[in-house]
């Protein structure tokens, strides 16, 4: 069975194996970790299993046996009564719990353990791992672990009523990357306005339902005095919705905030097969048509290193597949210094944890123009990830550097026709080194030179129809995967964010990797990876 069906199915059968849980040891710390033990179990057989023909009876026996372990371990560890454990359950039906309110209530809460949880409650009662060992096999603190489990534990029968995000005074959530899809304001971006946990924290408690400011305050344990302020700065600049205007009005989060304790191992997964897919059938075809070219297609780069170049054709080709600005402005908000962009955060219980611990992180693309006389003379596009040795923000991409570099190469790259400042800042960021240009350059005649740019491979290279027809595949299994793991207000935000798959930067890092696996690029010198995915068309 695949794993978008045992998720279904598990959604699906929660309620019942609480129900079966809840009737067997009738009190709710005990029916949770009884339920644990059995979702995790059937979540097991589930992904091991083909053609289950009766799903209930299958459930009921799984049920039954974990139920059997628990009680035997109870037994030896407690020394209970087993014969005062009555068994209302069979085959065709779970009894309902008497309190129908706690059992909705019960339900919602486990439905909100995070994968991580699910994880660390599988291993403390399933495999009866200590709580060192589940730190050390899942690299956190030993502190973190306990407090998931006194959060499975306590939250449930001490604030039932409450959703998860109601523990955020006691282990407050970071956001541990913070960034746009757009362009930045005067102020800067998503990283600069939540500067304080105060405000992540308060996005992330109205993210998943709609909240008073006096529910935001309870949840964080803070005096509404506190969350007045903070809050209206982040509805004035757009990062959280005013969804009514009562007296008391409701509050909901609608920039798009990735749960970093979910499992994201299937987007991986996917992501990879797409890039093996475009090495095969498009990368492959593209460079044997390029190394045939003598001029290189008019790319300049030192020494006219053809590898050098495949690099920074991986990241100029999404262009050519696709716009990856197709309804971008269905969500992107515009902010009161003049940025323009939609908003993204990542969000952890991990302090320590760092957005650059995930290997296929990037940033771009990003664009910048320099003008003379009312034209524009030079257009750059660059990304940054683990291939380039720059910092992986759009704080690197800066516009004085192509202001330099221009005047650099209007001036026949000779650095005694700049100014010592602009030349040492070249140096400094390795666009320049032995006195001439690392970054690649190509020049044309052409009067737009972003559109020239964007579509510079496909007037060397015609895409494959297959290609955009994979693409539309990939797009589909990204949003199968994760549509369920984002609020549902943000649905066409999830959409928007799983289309256009192949022309999103962030497939660069996947397709560069096996590209080198397979041998079909080498691995750059560091002088190359100061200015690799950094070009410019200039004008003629």
């Amino acid at each position: 069975m695949n794993k978008a069906d045992a998720d279904r199915l598990i959604i699906k059968y929660q309620p019942k194996v609480l129900g079966f849980a809840m009737s067997k040891v009738r009190n709710i710390s005990d029916a949770e970790e009884l339920a644990s033990n059995i979702i995790f179990e059937l979540y097991k057989s589930f992904l091991k299993s083909e053609n289950i023909v009766n799903i209930d009876g299958y459930v009921y026996r799984i049920a039954s046996n974990v139920y059997a372990k628990y009680v035997d371990n109870e037994v030896r560890n407690k020394h209970i009564d087993i014969l005062q454990v009555v068994c209302p359950m069979n085959e065709s039906g779970y009894e309902s719990l008497e309190d129908e309110e706690v059992y909705n209530n019960l339900r919602k809460q486990i439905s909100r353990l995070s994968n991580r949880q699910r994880a660390i409650t599988y291993m403390k009662y399933y495999k009866d791992m200590s709580v060192s060992d589940i730190a050390n096999q899942l690299g956190i603190s030993v502190g973190t672990v306990k407090w998931h489990l006194s959060d499975i534990r306590n939250g449930l029968k001490e604030e039932i009523k409450m959703v998860k995000s109601n523990n955020l005074s006691v282990n407050p959530i970071y956001f541990n990357d913070m960034g746009h899809s757009g362009t930045p304001g005067k102020t800067g971006d998503t990283m600069d306005m939540f500067d304080s946990r105060l405000k992540q924290n308060i996005a992330w408690s109205c993210y998943y339902e709609s909240k008073t400011m006096t529910d935001i305050a309870k949840d964080l344990e803070v005096p509404v005095a506190y969350i007045e302020g903070e809050l209206k700065k982040l509805v004035e600049w757009g990062y959280i919705d005013q969804v009514d205007n009562s007296k008391n009005p409701k509050y909901l989060t609608n920039m798009f905030i990735t749960d970093d304790r979910e499992d994201f191992s299937d987007n991986i997964e996917i992501k990879k097969n797409a890039a093996k897919f475009l090495v095969d059938n498009l990368y492959k075809d593209l460079f044997e048509k390029f190394d045939k070219a003598e001029d290189n297609w008019g790319m300049i780069c030192p020494d006219n290193d053809k590898n050098y170049l495949k690099y920074n054709l991986v990241m100029m080709t999404p262009s050519s597949i696709g716009s990856d600005w197709q309804n971008w402005e269905d969500f992107a908000v515009k902010r009161p210094d003049g940025g323009y962009f939609i908003a993204y955060a990542t969000v952890t219980d991990d302090c320590t944890k760092k957005i650059n611990d995930y290997k296929y992180a990037g940033c771009g693309y990003m664009l910048d123009q320099v003008w003379k006389d009312a034209k524009c003379v030079l257009q750059s596009k660059q990304y940054n990830c683990m291939y380039s040795d720059r910092e992986i923000s759009w704080r690197s991409n800066r516009y004085e550097d192509w202001q330099d570099l221009y005047s650099f190469l209007s001036n026949d790259c000779n650095k005694d026709k700049i100014s010592l400042e602009s030349f040492s800042n070249l140096l400094k960021k390795g666009y320049v080194a032995d006195d001439e240009s690392q970054v690649t350059v190509i020049k044309t005649n052409k009067a737009n030179l972003g559109e020239a740019l964007d579509s510079f491979v496909s007037e060397h290279f015609a895409i494959p129809d297959k290609v955009i027809k994979e693409s539309k595949k990939v797009d589909e299994r990204l949003y199968a995967a994760n549509k369920m793991k984002y609020p549902k207000h943000l649905e066409g935000l999830v959409k928007y964010n799983n289309s256009n798959s192949f022309t999103w930067a962030e497939m660069i890092p996947f397709v560069i990797e096996i590209l080198l696996e397979e041998g079909i690029l080498k691995p750059l010198t560091a002088k190359q990876k100061k200015a690799i995915f950094s070009v410019v068309m200039i004008r003629e």
